[in-house]
């Protein structure tokens, strides 16, 4: 069983717990007009209320927090590899792009799409020209409102229209800072 169902039925299994225990101790209270915190009846609501709590903040940190946590996109052609490189390796885990991780039978574009969605910003090292796929890449990042560092790998590359918009940093510099 995968992670995120094992994770969802824990906390439906914890909320029918609860529900159950506060339905339990009520029901206890109507009855008698005396009630203790250790009365098995009101130990039971207290631990459920509690294991449900986590259970809802686990499954909050694992299904909206993990995924954002600290990922950066990077777009680039494949003949700038060897720059993409230097960036990657500078940030060591942090990154993930469109060349190394598309899996086989995935499709491209949601794939893209689905990491760009994900990253806290985006990086494109523009070259002589940006790929069709660059392009793709640059309108998903925009639909997304992604902050965007368009990183030129040398001092004579012309700055593409669909970029000229956003402040630039030249490759050298980038990889000092």
């Amino acid at each position: 069983m995968r992670r995120k169902t094992a994770l969802i039925l824990l906390a439906f299994t914890f909320l029918a717990i609860c529900v159950l225990s506060i339905y339990l101790w009520v029901d206890k209270l109507r009855k008698e007009s005396t009630i203790s915190v250790f009365d098995p009846a009101t130990l039971i609501l207290l631990i459920s209320i509690i294991a449900t709590i986590v259970t809802i903040i686990t499954l909050y940190a694992n299904f909206f927090q993990r995924e954002r946590h600290h990922k950066i996109y990077i777009s680039y052609t494949p003949e700038a590899k060897s720059e993409a490189d230097r960036i990657m390796w500078k940030f060591k885990g942090q990154m993930f792009s469109s060349q190394f991780s598309i899996g086989a039978g995935d499709s491209i574009k949601d794939n893209i799409h689905k990491q760009i969605k994900y990253a806290s910003f985006c990086i494109v090292l523009v070259g002589e020209e940006l790929s069709k796929m660059q392009l793709y890449e640059i309108r998903v990042m925009k639909q997304l409102n992604k902050r965007i560092i368009p990183v030129l790998l040398s001092d004579n590359t012309v700055i593409p229209q669909i970029l000229s918009d956003i402040q630039f940093i030249s490759f050298d510099r980038f990889i000092k800072s």
